[in-house]
């Protein structure tokens, strides 16, 4: 058939425009005769049958289906549309059930309020504030904590007595068998609902899928003297094959073998080729619209727009033309070739009988590689160990796929895969990169000389300090305290050598406001790496925050003048 259209004219010439168009369409007679009512009527009618409508024999007409019509009815367009609409019922039941089993998650993270709890998220805006608390991220309540065994036995809510840890073990449990259901349903689906359903529709309509089978692995060519006889070579075999396997001669004969022939591209050539030549045909109506306009136009300025109009539709069309005698001199070449001198890439059979074609089908039925590789010498074509599958659908059928070398499919496909290959590739190293320029917080510590403690509750809280020691090391074990010039508070300057502690002036009701800090002066700016502070706070729960914060000596203003005044100090 390819071979047919793309043949050009004999004898070497190139055919001109109208001949290449008309083998790709026919003006039928009849179709001149019918006026435009009587074709609109027939086009309607044909619309209305090539829906989704039955056919009322009473009034000859064709009916819209009901919305209530069961999806096996719609069976009829194909196996895909019943599939499709079975589908998302169930996918909307599946989503319903993963919707109830999400619920206890979803009412114990709205619960929360960690994320307004957490110093990090506690200023965020209300957008992100919003998606948190519809995620488990919002878990808890959690205003104290302060290391890691407090967020781990945090309160579900605020003033709540069950901890977090008492729930999550089930909201796991819950999560977990959502996915679990979510494998059960697509196992269901690919196992047990889509067979079930093509055999259902297998049985509730006939086509020639039916009665047909594939053959692949074919040999692409046989002997020269065998290769023009291809089909009633593999016609005798198929016939021979049943025969041997005990089936009647007449009826083990296949109705109709159809070859599938190699033309390099042909076919997408000669479809490219046709809407081409509708591109052309829509150029020239638009040349002659603008001529005509242009000749009855009186204005010079209308007359000018339309001229440039037609200059390029003219260019439009010199180029679609060339692109059709273009592709009429590719097509060419496979017209020196003649259809049954080409290689043979794969073949439908069609029997009489169903039971013929499920006997040929068990027969070359191959589970394994190693049975394909021991096929029986009396399956065998010319001594190629082909195979024979249940043949598809004819509408589902893509015959230009069939019209290229396996050998160019095969690249197609590699090709595809080494592009999916590259891009998943190149996201990755997108990311790693990403990651790898992502500047990490700055955690270590400066060098300096003044340390600054203060409790971060404010400056009435009464506390304590007593042997306040820095290291150098990570341990506070490895080596003595870094030497300090001066220990003082906003008030007087005090010492904390030999056992001594020091003692807020917020403790003293009588002592007026105060900042409610102490400081410690180190002789030359130092790295700490580790730090011992043995404070106590009084009438306070264990766990009380205080800031601590670094800073060189010029920058603080130094110790009070004199010892005292409240003024001096370091500045936070």
């Amino acid at each position: 058939m390819a071979g047919d259209a793309a043949g050009a004219a004999s004898d070497g010439d190139r055919p001109s425009v109208g001949t290449i168009g008309s083998r790709h369409k026919k003006r039928a007679s009849t179709h001149q005769e019918l006026s435009f009512e009587d074709m609109m009527q027939k086009a309607l009618r044909n619309r209305m049958k090539t829906a989704c409508t039955s056919y009322n024999a009473e009034s000859d007409a064709y009916e819209w289906k009901s919305l209530r019509t069961p999806p096996v009815e719609l069976g009829v367009y194909g196996v895909g549309n019943q599939l499709y609409f079975e589908f998302m019922f169930y996918v909307g039941v599946l989503f319903s059930v993963l919707f109830v089993l999400s619920l206890p998650s979803l009412i114990c993270a709205l619960m929360g309020s960690f994320v307004a709890d957490v110093q990090e998220t506690h200023d965020a805006n209300f957008f992100f504030k919003l998606l948190s608390k519809l995620t488990l991220a919002n878990l808890g309540a959690c205003a104290d904590c302060i290391d890691y065994a407090d967020f781990r036995e945090r309160s579900l809510s605020a003033g709540s007595e069950t901890r977090v840890s008492d729930v999550t073990p089930w909201l796991g449990n819950l999560d977990a068998l959502s996915q679990l259901l979510v494998l059960v349903f697509c196992a269901w689906m690919l196992m047990y609902m889509i067979p079930r359903t093509e055999t259902t529709q297998d049985e509730l309509f006939t086509t020639a899928a039916d009665f047909a089978v594939k053959v692949s692995n074919l040999p692409r060519r046989l002997p020269k003297e065998h290769h023009h006889g291809y089909k009633a070579q593999l016609t005798d075999h198929l016939q021979n094959a049943l025969v041997a396997l005990g089936e009647d001669q007449d009826e083990a004969r296949p109705v109709e073998v159809h070859l599938v022939r190699e033309f390099e591209g042909a076919l997408y050539s000669f479809n490219a080729q046709g809407l081409a030549l509708k591109e052309l045909e829509n150029h020239e109506l638009n040349m002659q619209h603008h001529r005509e306009k242009a000749e009855i136009c009186e204005n010079e300025k209308d007359k000018k727009a339309h001229a440039k109009h037609v200059a390029r539709w003219t260019k439009k069309h010199e180029r679609t033309h060339k692109k059709i005698m273009g592709i009429e001199d590719k097509l060419a070449q496979h017209n020196e070739l003649h259809e049954k001198d080409r290689f043979v890439c794969g073949a439908y059979v069609m029997f009489k009988h169903e039971a013929v074609k499920d006997k040929i089908l068990k027969a070359y039925s191959a589970r394994s590689v190693v049975s394909q590789a021991t096929q029986p010498h009396y399956l065998r074509f010319h001594g190629r160990r082909i195979r024979v599958e249940q043949a598809c659908e004819p509408s589902d059928l893509i015959h230009e796929n069939l019209d290229y070398h396996y050998m160019r499919r095969g690249c197609n496909r590699c090709m595809v895969n080494l592009v999916a290959v590259m891009v998943v590739v190149c996201n990755l190293l997108v990311l790693v990169y990403l990651r790898s320029v992502e500047k990490p917080p700055d955690t270590n510590v400066q060098n300096a000389d003044m340390w600054v403690v203060r409790p971060a509750a404010g400056n009435t809280t009464c506390w304590s300090l007593c042997n306040w020691g820095m290291y150098a090391d990570l341990s506070c074990n490895g080596s003595a305290p870094l030497p300090t010039a001066a220990w003082y508070d906003d008030r007087n300057v005090t010492d904390l050598s030999g056992g001594n502690c020091w003692t807020s002036p917020a403790c003293n009701a009588t002592a007026g406001p105060t900042q409610n800090y102490f400081a410690a002066e180190l002789r030359s700016p130092s790295s700490v790496s580790c730090m011992s502070l043995p404070a106590t706070v009084q009438d306070a729960p264990t766990g009380t925050l205080f800031d601590i914060w670094s800073c060189h000596k010029s920058e603080a203003g130094g110790p009070p003048p004199g010892g005292g005044g409240a003024g001096g100090g370091p500045r936070p």
